[in-house]
């Protein structure tokens, strides 16, 4: 290993054990971190979003503050809208009723100090991109060319990519908030992104779609005045536009072209390992040439 990729080593290692500490330490004074999983807090707080969470007792809080409570084994982030000493009562923000529970100390996991649009994504995905990597690393550990091997194991980066996509459901996401019919002409549906990308409702027949949902959190409401068979239908579609759809293409083949670029460095660099040797072996041959001729 040449001393360039030691030194990288040691950073990265060094970074791994500094953030592994501050989450200790972290810990060890009640903070707690979740990735929000439901649309109920809107572009507040997202679906994919992570939340930090501090410690805090009902009696501290007050309304406007956003809470994270564990009921019935799982967690729920909610924002206060009436506080007492011994119990608050909590609300989504696209929520359209008051949660049926108070909530009290036995229940209140802490007080929302930080949320990041997004990065709960990135926790969820990056240990199947991590574990997509060892697992290549180790079917390569017997290759013995160095960029056979390189490219072997960032193709497992990428596969973990792929796959962290499709486990984790980022891209795109669509769930009904509430439906509303009046009479048998008229339907409204509401309804909130849960993906990255921009998203729409098209509600069945000749009624125009619905505004376009972006970013991820954003509610909106799409009417239907036409049913099909007796039932109105509403259906999410994509709602990309040009520089949308080249970056998707150039996502997809950002691999490609990874290769190609790895491909020209390690020929360049090989290149310039040949004309070194040649230089080398020219000088050699010149001073056995000279000592020849001294003798």
């Amino acid at each position: 290993m040449s001393l360039g990729k030691k030194w990288l080593a040691a950073l990265a290692a060094l970074a791994a054990v500094t953030v592994l500490a501050a989450l200790g330490v972290a810990w060890a004074f009640g903070m707690r971190s979740f990735v929000m999983e439901t649309p109920s807090m809107g572009r507040a707080i997202p679906v994919g979003s992570l939340v930090v969470t501090e410690p805090a007792r009902v009696a501290e809080l007050e309304p406007g503050d956003v809470v994270t409570a564990e009921i019935n084994g799982r967690s729920r982030t909610h924002r206060v809208i009436e506080s007492a000493d011994d119990a608050v009562r909590t609300r989504g923000d696209l929520s359209a009723a008051v949660d049926p529970l108070p909530l009290t100390d036995q229940a209140l996991v802490g007080r929302v100090v930080f949320t990041a649009t997004g990065l709960g994504w990135v926790v969820r995905g990056l240990p199947v991109i991590l574990l997509a990597w060892l697992l290549f690393w180790l079917i390569t550990r017997r290759v013995e060319e160095p960029t056979q091997r390189s490219r072997y194991r960032l193709l497992g980066v990428f596969c973990g990519f792929a796959l962290a996509i499709v486990l984790v459901r980022p891209l795109l996401g669509v769930e009904l908030l509430g439906l509303r019919v009046d009479g048998p002409e008229d339907a409204e549906a509401r309804t909130v992104s849960t993906g990255i990308l921009p998203v729409e409702v098209d509600p069945a027949g000749d009624d125009p779609a619905g505004p376009v949902m972006f970013p991820v959190g954003t509610d909106v409401a799409t009417t239907a005045h036409e049913a099909v068979d007796g039932k109105f239908s509403f259906q999410p579609r994509p709602a990309l536009t040009w520089p949308w759809w080249l970056g998707l293409i150039g996502l997809g083949l950002s691999p490609f072209l990874w290769f190609y670029l790895q491909h020209r460095w390690f020929e360049r660099g090989a290149g310039q390992r040949d004309a070194e040797d040649r230089d080398t072996e020219e000088v050699t041959q010149a001073a056995a040439a000279g000592e020849g001729g001294k003798a």
